[in-house]
């Protein structure tokens, strides 16, 4: 709400202080309980006259109830309980009757008429009574039932002024019935012509009583409101007057029985002295007990007002009280704060550096505020104000409660710098935030998240839009493993998918997506944090190809010093070619083809030999993209043995192979993979030239590493073993033990691996030598979307 302005007007609700709803509820039952009683009694009476039995109509007293004053009571009685069921419109109908009823009464009184409805109801029995008119409700009846009439129609309706008028003949009602029935032991004769106009008969009393009483008591939420506004407390009305008016009636009405029972007339007026005495004095000091507790109630409102920043001040805005609270607050005094405008007192500004000005003719305002201390320090301020109008006239004044913010506004201040900051290095490194609402299919895009993608803001509103940017390549794929993270109800998912611009560019994005899911386990919401990792991607396939680069000349640099070696290799086989294809030539000219066909195949043989060797290395230096597949690693072993130790022979070490499976397949780069077992045999059998000739060992092995998807192959010498000081940085590019080195093999090595996702280690053995060990994988990997 802006300063200045009056708050938008509120139904009003008059619930007193500590009222609950299960308070009103127990107030309306004991209003029913009161209507019914009353109810019963009017139907006794009727009864009464049915049956014709005098003790009914009259409760013992010589004087009965009439037939039509028994139904004006049973009517009005069912016209308050359709009022408490909100069954307006029949309980003032209803009412009517009763209301007509008393005023016909009373007309034929004053008239001096007879309608000839007093005798409506059981004519003969009511004509035997020896009344001046027999049927005819007496006037003090009369008068009550239009009272009480009145009174429960015009607390049906709202307003204050109703209420008033309802309060008003309520206790009218109930003081005129009360004193006609108290007035019944006065008479001295039932033909007294003055009896019918102040006596009550006692049933009639009663229902009166009983439904003066429901209708003073009736709806607190109604009632707080309305006795508020003529300035009278509840509890007076409803204990203090009854009390004041029926005691001495009843007193006297005690006395004439004790009379009418023989008992001394100085005694019986002693009795009556002494109820009187005693009804005053318990009066008194039930008076007095409360007044105390308000007292010591209102002067603990008092304190905890006054501990609060709360001010009181004019319509132009000078103080007339200032809190305890406001002194904590401001550090101003009482006596320095009033007669001075509290704008000016504290150079009240908005949160624009505007002096605040004074909203003069405003009813109430909210707003905020920095407002300046006594110390100089400044605050802000959370001002309300109401204006007050007095109950009993003066000037009107506003009321001032003051709400210290400060901290809530450093908290939102430093709120909105984070937010800017994160806002910044967003923006900085292309990162966005997606959130989608499953259950309301909303997409809502963090600020400045689509301005790398080339999307205005909320571009993306929809699944289906963020669905029509996804590359058709990578569509299918990507949904697939997000139903399927879904499904298992994962609570994260990472993913990496091409994005196409509306431009029709595209953008490599890397997403990692939270996901909550109801009791059910159904998703609810999806927040996705994407990067733009096009620039990045670039690079590594850069990188990639760099690095292929460097491991094809590795491998020719291997082979450059492995030449001689190979050359022996191949010179074997071929020299026996030479020798078997001569020999056959030297049988063929004497004429001996016996032994030519095997001379022949001894030939063939070893010629494929040498033809298997040059695969091997044509295979090796070749250059090629990477592929996977499936390859038995018994087979990896034996060519790449063949090919590490061409140059040194088989024999010049003692190599041992132990494979748990010979036959066991691995998802892998075979010419990759050779590589690294290359260079690890290579280097165990250079550092075994140390070593004399018959203890050279080298031990091969490959077995299952307890994931039955990871298998283990190591390479272990029994050399002089690694320097310490280089276990640490073995696997770091251009660091080499030996002289000469380059040491990028065995950092290659480690790549090499790392890309098929296993791990390459090194340790030094306890006996001496060194083990080289590197897993594969047995089964295809997970590829990343």
């Amino acid at each position: 709400m802006a300063r200045g302005q009056s708050p938008e007007p509120q139904a009003a609700v008059f619930l007193p202080v500590g009222k609950t709803a299960m308070g009103i509820e127990a107030q309306d039952r004991a209003t029913t309980a009161l209507c019914a009683a009353a109810g019963a009694c009017a139907g006794l009476v009727l009864t009464g006259w049915a049956i014709d039995a005098p003790a009914l109509t009259g409760f013992g007293s010589p004087l009965t109830a009439q037939p039509l004053t028994a139904v004006a009571f049973l009517v009005l009685t069912a016209a308050m309980l359709f009022a408490l069921a909100e069954r307006k419109m029949l309980a003032t109908l209803l009412a009517v009757v009763p209301a007509l009823i008393g005023a016909s009464a009373l007309f034929q009184e004053i008239a001096g008429v007879a309608l000839g409805t007093d005798t409506l109801l059981f004519a003969d029995r009511v004509t035997r009574q020896a009344l001046p008119e027999p049927g005819r409700p007496s006037t003090a009846v009369a008068l009550g039932l239009l009272l009480l009439s009145g009174g429960a129609v015009a607390a049906t309706r709202k307003g204050l002024r109703m209420g008033q008028t309802a309060a008003v003949l309520a206790i009218t009602g109930f003081g005129a019935i009360a004193v006609a029935g108290a007035a019944l032991p006065l008479a001295a004769e039932l033909t007294d012509p003055a009896f019918r106009y102040v006596a009550a008969p006692l049933p009639a009393m009663i229902c009166g009583v009983l439904l003066a009483i429901a209708l003073l008591g009736w709806r607190g939420s109604v009632w707080e409101g309305l006795l508020a506004g003529l300035g009278l407390d509840r509890t007076l009305l409803q204990v203090v007057l009854p009390l004041l008016v029926v005691t001495p009636v009843a007193a006297e009405w005690i006395e004439e029985r004790a009379k009418g029972a023989g008992l001394d007339p100085v005694v019986a007026g002693s009795v009556e002295t002494g109820l009187n005495i005693a009804a005053m004095a318990a009066l008194l000091l039930w008076v007095t007990s409360r007044a105390a507790r308000e007292q010591r109630a209102r002067r603990a409102l008092t304190r905890a007002l006054d501990s609060a920043p709360i001010a009181l001040t004019d319509t132009s805005g000078l103080v007339i009280h200032w809190s305890k609270g406001c002194e904590q607050l401001y550090g101003w005094g009482q006596a320095e704060a009033r007669g001075r405008r509290k704008y000016d007192l504290l150079a009240s500004a908005t949160g624009q550096d505007e002096s605040a000005a004074w909203p003069s003719g405003s009813a109430g305002w909210e707003g905020e505020l920095i407002e300046r201390k006594r110390d100089g320090s400044t605050v802000n301020i959370l001002e309300r104000a109401r204006l007050l109008e007095p109950r009993h006239g003066g000037d009107p004044v506003f009321v001032l409660s003051m709400t210290d913010i400060t901290a809530r506004t450093q908290a939102e201040a430093a709120l909105r710098e984070s937010e800017a900051r994160l806002t910044l290095a967003m923006d900085t490194n292309d990162i966005g935030i997606i959130e989608w609402d499953a259950v309301a299919g909303r997409f809502t895009q963090s600020r400045g998240a689509g301005r790398s993608l080339g999307l205005a803001e909320g571009g993306i509103s929809s699944l289906a839009d963020w669905r029509a940017r996804i590359d058709p390549a990578d569509r299918a794929a990507l949904f697939s493993r997000i139903n399927n993270a879904i499904a298992r109800q994962q609570p994260r998912i990472r993913f990496r998918h091409r994005f196409v611009r509306p431009d029709g560019s595209k953008r490599m994005l890397e997403t990692s997506a939270a996901c909550f899911y109801d009791a059910a386990g159904k998703l609810t919401r999806l927040i996705c944090v994407y990067i733009d990792v096009t620039e990045k991607e670039e690079w590594e396939s850069r990188l990639a190809q760099l690095q292929d680069e460097v491991m094809h000349v590795s491998r020719l640099s291997a082979m450059g010093e492995m030449a001689s070696g190979l050359a022996h290799e191949l010179n074997q086989p071929l020299t026996a070619v030479v020798n078997f294809l001569g020999t056959a030539k030297v049988l063929r000219a004497t004429g001996d083809d016996s032994k030519l066909d095997d001379l022949l195949a001894a030939a063939s043989q070893q010629a494929l030999r040498a033809g298997q060797i040059i695969r091997r290395l044509r295979t090796f230096v070749s250059r090629g993209t990477v592929q996977e597949e499936w390859t038995s690693i018994g087979e990896l072993i034996e060519d790449s043995i063949a090919l590490a130790l061409a140059s040194r022979g088989r024999n010049d070490v003692d190599l041992r192979i132990e494979t748990e499976d010979p036959d066991q397949l691995v998802c892998a780069d075979r010419v990759q993979i050779q590589q690294v077992l290359v260079n690890l045999l290579r280097n165990a059998a250079e550092a075994l030239d140390q070593m004399p000739p018959e203890r050279r060992e080298i031990v091969v092995t490959s077995a299952i590493d307890g994931d039955p998807e990871r298998l283990l192959v190591s390479v272990q010498d029994n050399g002089p073993g690694l320097p310490k000081e280089m276990l640490d940085s073995l696997f770091t590019p251009f660091v080499s033990g030996k002289e000469g080195g380059m040491g990028v093999g065995l950092s290659i090595c480690k790549r090499i691996v790392e890309a098929h996702g296993g791990t390459l280690r090194a340790e030094n053995n306890q006996h001496g030598g060194a083990t080289f060990r590197f897993t594969l994988q047995t089964r295809p990997g997970d590829d990343e979307v």
